[in-house]
């Protein structure tokens, strides 16, 4: 299926790792212009690279999207770049463990609700301006299954992504009369660098709560989130599209 998104350009948080970087070379693939947005300066230049060696448009910018000001002036540069943004993907965020609530140190929680949470506000805030201009666009922003259904053990990170799924659905709001769509992708257990703690008995373990008797992989949320991103998904938004394997339904 043709999506019918050549040309276009997408900003992409998080995208030197995990999903933002496999949604980044879906992007591509699809002719897209990607700007990579990251705190890691190796790993944008090495995800850059990358698509480049795969024929794509790319650049990046190193950002701590926890800061205003920051995030400001790295919109301001992709507006340099490409001359306009069409979508912005939120996937930046950090998991925290699985430290209780009861037992988490304040500064290690309260840095999950900003980069989150706070990152993706001041990200959104950034580009509605932008997008509000072209009458045209798309945000999609990661939740997580936690932040549906809550879970045991990740009480603040459930917050944030909870946080994230209330933000989507009050921006759908704000934005739809200007023809832009804000939706969310919630997975659940997904291989990627945030979860190389999982051991294999973990793993076995998780598997029983599975449906499909797989755990997630980067290019089951990134299909999804570029494909929310055609004019072939332009009557969804406000949605939170759980992608689980079957663990909730």
């Amino acid at each position: 299926m043709d999506l019918q998104i050549q040309g276009k350009a997408a900003l992409v948080t998080g995208g030197a790792s995990g999903i933002g970087e496999k949604t980044a070379e879906f992007f591509v693939q699809e002719g897209v212009k990607v700007l990579i947005i990251d705190v890691s300066r190796e790993g944008i230049e090495k995800t850059v690279r990358s698509l480049r060696e795969r024929g794509g448009e790319a650049h990046g910018i190193p950002c701590d999207l926890t800061q205003e000001d920051q995030v400001s002036r790295m919109v301001g540069e992709a507006g340099s770049h490409f001359g306009a943004i069409d979508f912005l993907v939120n996937s930046a965020g950090i998991g925290g463990g699985m430290a209780p609530l009861e037992t988490a140190r304040r500064e290690d929680w309260q840095r999950i609700l900003e980069i989150n949470l706070i990152g993706t506000l001041l990200c959104c805030k950034a580009v509605m301006p932008i997008l509000r201009r072209k009458k045209s666009g798309r945000i999609i922003n990661i939740a997580s299954e936690a932040g549906v259904s809550g879970e045991k053990g990740l009480e603040v990170y459930a917050a944030s992504k909870g946080g994230v799924i209330a933000l989507t659905k009050s921006l759908a709001k704000n934005l739809g009369r200007d023809n832009v769509t804000v939706n969310a992708v919630a997975p659940a257990f997904v291989h990627s660098p945030m979860t190389s703690y999982l051991t294999p008995e973990l793993e076995q373990k998780w598997l029983k709560m599975y449906v499909i008797k797989r755990l997630g992989e980067t290019a089951d949320i990134a299909s999804m989130i570029v494909c929310l991103c055609s004019d072939r998904c332009s009557w969804i938004t406000g949605q939170t599209i759980s992608i689980n394997g079957g663990f909730s339904m």
